[in-house]
């Protein structure tokens, strides 16, 4: 009943051995709850068997599952004087120095301390004192731990609290609490023996409570609660002794970190019966606010100021604070710190797959709070800006990999890793990061590590590094999380924790390739805005001046990545070869001066990840030319044969000739011409090749068909069964199945397609040398490199460093490239169009099925062999008559509505008739058949490897057909693995799998639909879209 008071006497009341009721003292009242019908029963029993207020209740234990708490000889007090009480405990309790104080260390100190810790601690005395270490003794040493220790406890702030409200404190207690029986004396004297005996007990209980139950649920304080009525839940407990038991429980029960273990041993069964931390949260939930969802009620009860972002990819994924931390028993400890630490003191950013912890000291002065609050506010206003946009972009990042990632790794990026964002304290004066990092505790150290960080452990010294991957976490130390630095290094990390997996589609990162070659220069998405090869998979760069997409919305599937690294390589190849057309005509002496050769040499370096033995990898090396050497340079494809490189290109450091050692931090720059196309037969080749090769697999194969397999070790259990070594070799083979021979073959390819369209680049303007000018045919572009070049053979010298005196991307021609490349990167939207004109074809598609005259469609209906035969011959012939030809079978009649459709895919031998030579043209047809037809259709059975399918074996008719089929990509099985040949396809079905053949480019957006209405459709229907393609005639722009 709504606003009803109600006597929490429940847990103020013993029954006696006898049945005899005693009431304790100072009723507490609470909201009418389920539980109060129990209470109000022992009510009435209490004044029904209301007994002296000396009377006596015998010893009785109380035990509840493994924990145990006696109430010996409890005596209802009535006389005590709590106010009296306080003020003669008052000075004994105020006297005790939190971190000065013996009893208190060794209430507080671990059952032991680790020989690491003893060890540094005896390095800092003897560094601080300096004197030898072996002139450190041991009892200083434990001394100090136990000194520091206090410190990381954290109950240090909740101390001094108590100790400042102390009478009220105690007033309050002495009220709640009893006396034992057999106790004649004076009862205010029993307080305060009691009080005083155990004054650094009592004082770490409360501390205890007040460090993690300080906060509301509803408009009930839950520390006001546990503090002066713990028996509100039910349970006969004395607070005073509860309290006293708290504080003398041990370090190692009253680390923060161990509230979890804390509450089964000090709580449960001995306060409530709620079985866990989590129930007991729920149950208070439950009966203080039962109209607000628990997550809810976390995030606005907790003062850390904490940015939720769900998944659009995976809606089901978790991604609110409270249910990702109850959802790991590791993480249910972070619960109640975050609910009592400090305002303004934490961050916390969510989506579904990271945790990420921040400090706010990090990015506002704190001491603006003091000096100047109105701006610390507005500070604080600004933070909360860059938090959201940080935690948007970390999102993004999450949700591309979603988008690009197989559904068979998505479980993966529903996780709950933390990421530990830089210690470090904003400091305006200070541009050393070391000096800026928090101490661990002490005076110096922000809030949020003395609250938060340092007593969850997750505290960690300066490093001179923007972050590193640790286990399953992420920690940053130079980088912040929240800057541009520290979304790279987001990126980075979650590299390092998901490349074999995630990214790089379960297939583990391959033999010969080390940790550091996949973020930098691949997936991590680069801070700095340089002209270097890379994806922007979580800035949001709209608007700003660039190199790279603007954000990773760009890429909705792999073909659009696929769509964007071909344009940009269309700009690139155009660009290096204007850039070789020029200089190609120049003498021999100048050839020499503009180009060096880089080549592949062993790797002397012993790999972490070797693989097989018998594998020799290599590293790049780069190196001058001969005047011999450039006399033969004279074509395109010179260069390319002989692994040819600009000259200005910077190797090691700004040095342009040298050895590119192996697991290296290296990116490829966009505009440094690279002409040379390299392969290990008996490994991986040099890591900078391997980075700029594996976009190129992009641009042409797309990502699943080109970089993975190349980054990938996809095809090894395929190489250990053909006894050969995982080379890039062995993988290109694969990938250009034929096609190509060589690296070097793909790359003269890839420049040819580029050559042959040179001619039909769209107009772009730039800026150069402080003049508009417009690059409306090939002839201007050459003309511009050729005074580009002419400028840096002039002006580009060597130094005896080895660096150039001016750098790569501040000569002349990389700064012609860097415009025009930009200008075409906004012509054409991150490259959504083409860099050419007249580039795209409009094909007419067909309608190939009808509907029925009763508008239905009948999705569930099966497809008869004569249907599946018209609905292929209209596909195949898109608008054109169908060709009359012999009739082959006994059972199609001259006037067969689809003679014409069947004889013609039977010409073609895309299909056959039976042994008796009848056709059966209304048979419906299974699936078995149909995989049959559209192999037959779209090329031969060869296979590159086996779907394997638990209801096919090699006895099925159709067997190879079935497995290149799915091999292919054209029919797939069922959720449960099979294939169920036999069965008999539907009209559903069937435009399902023909779309995804023929039609898969068109874009639903490119038909109008309307007009589609029939009765048993719906756009939420699983195959609507394929229908649509189907039923309806419409344009598709093919790029």
């Amino acid at each position: 009943m709504k606003n009803k008071k109600v006597s929490a006497i429940v847990s103020s009341m013993i029954i006696g051995m006898t049945g005899t009721v005693s009431s304790l003292p100072n009723t507490v009242y609470a909201e009418e709850t389920p539980d109060t019908v129990i209470e109000k029963n022992l009510d009435q029993e209490m004044k029904n068997n209301k007994q002296t207020e000396d009377a006596q209740v015998e010893e009785k234990s109380i035990q509840r599952g493994e924990n145990k708490y006696k109430l010996d000889h409890i005596y209802r007090n009535n006389n005590a004087n709590g106010k009296e009480i306080s003020k003669q405990v008052k000075e004994s309790l105020q006297s005790v120095k939190y971190e000065k104080n013996d009893v208190i260390a060794n209430l507080l100190a671990p059952n032991r301390f680790s020989g690491v810790d003893k060890l540094n601690k005896k390095q800092e005395i003897a560094k601080r004192d300096n004197i030898s270490i072996t002139n450190v003794a041991d009892a200083q040493v434990e001394k100090e731990l136990k000194e520091d220790n206090v410190h990381v406890m954290s109950y240090g702030q909740s101390f001094l609290d108590t100790q400042k409200e102390i009478e009220h404190i105690i007033q309050k207690l002495v009220e709640n609490s009893t006396i034992e029986q057999g106790y004649t004396g004076d009862p205010n004297q029993y307080f305060i023996d009691k009080i005083t005996k155990n004054k650094e007990k009592l004082l770490l209980g409360i501390a205890y409570i007040d460090r993690l139950y300080d906060f509301n649920i509803g408009n009930k304080n839950i520390k006001e609660i546990l503090t002066y009525t713990p028996n509100y839940y039910g349970k006969q407990i004395d607070p005073l002794d509860w309290l006293i038991r708290i504080g003398g429980s041990g370090g190692e029960m009253l680390k923060v970190s161990n509230n979890l273990k804390a509450f089964a041993n000090l709580f449960k069964g001995v306060v409530t019966d709620k079985g866990s931390l989590l129930s007991f949260l729920e149950d208070n939930k439950n009966r203080f606010a039962p109209n607000i969802k628990m997550e809810e009620w976390f995030k606005k009860a907790s003062k850390a100021i904490i940015v939720e972002q769900p998944s659009q990819s995976n809606p089901n994924a978790t991604t609110n604070l409270y249910s990702k931390l109850s959802s790991e028993i590791g993480l249910q400890a972070h619960i109640l710190p975050l609910l009592t630490v400090s305002e303004n003191s934490i961050y916390v950013i969510t989506n579904s797959a990271t945790i990420t912890y921040g400090l706010v000291d990090s990015y506002v002065d704190r001491s603006l709070k003091e000096s100047n609050n109105t701006l610390y506010q507005e500070k604080i206003n600004q933070f909360k800006q860059q938090l959201e946009k940080a935690a948007k972009q970390q999102h993004d990042f999450i949700e591309f990999w979603y988008r690009l990632g197989k559904p068979k790794v998505h479980s993966l990026l529903s996780t709950n890793r933390l990421v530990i964002d830089s210690l470090r304290i904003y400091n305006s004066q200070t541009t050393n990061p070391s000096k800026e990092w928090s101490p661990k505790f002490g005076d110096g150290a922000a809030i949020g590590v003395k609250e938060f960080i340092t007593p969850l452990n997750l505290y960690a010294n300066y490093f001179m590094a923007d972050g590193q991957a640790e286990g399953s976490q992420v920690r940053l130390f130079l980088a912040k999380a929240l800057d541009e630095r520290g979304l790279c290094t987001y990126t980075h990390e979650l590299t390092h924790l998901l490349v074999g997996t995630v990214w790089l589609n379960n297939n583990k990162q391959r033999e010969g390739l080390e940790a550091e070659f996949y973020p930098r220069g691949l997936f991590e998405t680069y801070e700095l805005d340089e002209p270097v090869l890379n994806l922007n998979l979580i800035y949001d760069h709209n608007g700003k001046e660039r190199f790279h997409n603007s954000s990773p919305e760009r890429f909705k599937t792999d073909k659009d990545l696929q769509e964007y690294t071909s344009g940009l390589f269309d700009v690139l190849y155009t660009l290096d070869y204007a850039e070789a057309n020029v200089i190609l005509k120049k003498d021999k002496s100048d050839k020499q001066k503009w180009f060096h050769k880089l080549e592949q040499i062993n790797d002397t370096r012993k790999r972490f990840n070797q693989g097989n033995s018998k594998a020799t990898h290599k590293i790049d090396s780069i190196r001058k030319i001969s005047t011999d050497e450039a006399n033969e340079l004279n074509t395109i494809y010179d260069l390319i044969d002989k692994n040819i490189i600009t000259s200005r290109y910077e190797v090691e450091g700004l040095k342009t000739t040298g050895n590119v050692p192996s697991n290296g931090y290296y990116v490829v720059p966009l505009f440094s011409s690279n002409y040379a196309g390299v392969q290990n037969n008996n490994g991986v080749s040099g890591d900078v090749m391997m980075r700029s090769q594996a976009y190129e697999l992009i641009a042409e194969y797309g990502y699943y068909d080109g970089l993975v397999p190349y980054l990938s070790n996809q095809y090894k259990a395929q190489a250990d069964k053909d006894g050969k070594v995982l080379s890039d070799e062995y993988i290109l083979g694969k990938i250009f199945e034929g096609k190509y021979a060589t690296m070097t073959d793909f790359k003269k390819a890839m420049f040819n397609k580029r050559i042959d369209k040179k001619e039909q680049l769209k107009p772009v303007s730039i800026v150069w040398k402080n003049q508009k000018v417009t690059i409306d045919n090939f002839n201007k572009l050459n003309e511009l490199m050729t005074d580009a070049i002419e400028s840096d053979l002039k002006n580009v010298q060597e130094l005896p460093t080895g660096w150039n005196n001016i750098r790569a991307q501040n000569t002349q021609v990389e700064l012609l490239k860097k415009e025009i490349f930009k200008a075409y990167l906004k012509e054409t939207d991150d490259f959504n169009k083409s860099i050419y004109r007249n580039d795209h074809k409009i094909i007419k598609h067909n309608k190939y099925i009808n509907g029925y005259p009763d508008n239905t469609f009948r999705q569930e209906n099966k497809i008869t062999r004569g249907e599946m035969a018209t609905m292929l011959t209209r596909i195949i012939l898109d608008g054109k008559q169908v060709p009359i030809t012999e009739n082959k079978f006994n059972d199609i009649s001259n006037d067969y509505w689809a003679k014409n459709e069947v004889n013609y895919l039977a010409s073609k031998g895309l299909l056959n008739g039976y042994e008796d030579g009848t056709f059966r043209p209304e048979n419906p047809i299974t699936r078995a058949e149909v995989a049959t037809i559209l192999v037959r259709s779209n090329g031969d059975i060869k296979q590159k490897f086996k779907k394997i399918f638990p209801d096919i074996d090699d006895s099925h008719w159709a067997n190879k057909y079935i497995e290149k089929a799915a091999e292919l990509g054209y029919m797939l099985g069922y959720e449960d693995g099979s294939f169920k040949p036999d069965q008999v396809i539907t009209r559903g079905e069937t435009v399902v799998t023909l779309n995804r053949i023929y039609r898969n480019p068109c874009d639903l957006k490119e038909t109008n639909n309307s007009k589609i209405l029939f009765t048993d459709l719906d756009k939420n229907n699983w195959a609507y879209n394929d229908i649509v393609k189907a039923i309806l005639s419409h344009e598709h722009v093919e790029k």
